[in-house]
């Protein structure tokens, strides 16, 4: 392990010039090649947690093994929102309820022919 130099009122820096490895705040957890992948409960908590902090993505489009590759999957996550987004907004609009009611037929005015003809069709 590398030796890390620390000094109150240290006038001349560390001879320490490395970035990243044992002698910086590594130093102890293992770093990156230790913690690189998450676990199952892991991932579930991290993909939850960016799920509530970005509500503008699908949550199941939220994956990957390591937190950057999570953190990446959020603009595929938010693009495939914003397509569904666009394609409900251009969709035909529908009528709730199931359609309208027929309009009713004043049968007084019929004929005797029209009226067994209607009662015949179940009108």
């Amino acid at each position: 392990m590398d030796e890390i130099k620390v000094a109150e009122a240290q006038a001349n820096p560390s001879e320490v010039t490395e970035i990243g490895g044992p002698a910086t705040a590594e130093a102890g957890t293992g770093g990156a090649t230790q913690f690189a992948v998450l676990s199952a409960d892991e991932r579930q908590t991290l993909r939850a947690t960016l799920a509530a902090a970005h509500p503008d993505v699908i949550p199941e489009l939220i994956g990957g093994e390591t937190v950057g590759e999570m953190v990446a999957s959020l603009e595929t996550a938010k693009a495939a929102y914003q397509r569904t987004i666009e394609r409900t907004k251009a969709a035909i609009p529908v009528a709730a309820g199931g359609g309208g009611r027929p309009v009713g037929v004043d049968v007084s005015q019929l004929s005797s022919l029209a009226k067994i003809s209607m009662g015949l069709k179940g009108q």
